[in-house]
Order: structure tokens, then sequence, then C-alpha cells
């Protein structure tokens, strides 16, 4: 999947936002999936690749969240709380 060049810039402003680059990585991922409904292998290393980290660290947040997907999804999602 690839980038796009209006999301790219989205994520940088959010970078430039926070003291850390590290910081954003939740925001950035909040904005990718909102905008390509999930969260790809490829997109999630160019997000590493952007906030200068390793892979793992971006995919350890996309599977701590629950809200993040790495398929596309339905148009509807129920989720029921276990606890």
């Amino acid at each position: 999947m690839e980038f796009p060049a209006n999301l790219r810039a989205e994520c940088e402003r959010l970078i430039r936002d926070y003291p850390e680059p590290m910081g954003a990585l939740v925001p950035i991922l909040n904005t990718v999936q909102n905008t390509l409904g999930y969260i790809a292998v490829d997109v999630a290393e160019e997000v590493a690749r952007m906030l200068d980290c390793a892979p793992a660290r971006v995919w350890e947040a996309i599977q701590f969240y629950a809200v993040f997907r790495t398929e596309k999804g339905s148009k509807c999602r129920i989720q029921v709380c276990r606890t």
C-alpha cells in the first residue's frame, strides 16, 4: 500500500508537535487508520522510518492497543469487554 503524500504531511506535522518524535506514534497510527482504514505492514514500516525507530516499536503499539487494525475490516465492528 502506498503512503499518500497528504498523509505523510499530516504525520510530519504531528511529529513536530511533540518534543520527542516517538510521542507522536499513537496519534500517527490513529491518523493512518482513519485515513486508510487499517494499518498495513509497509505503512507501519514507513511510520517507523519517519520516527527513526525500529519497526518492532511500531508493531508493539499496534498490537498493544485493541483499536488498531492490521487488516481491512467490515463496515461495523463489535467488540465485547470481558472484564
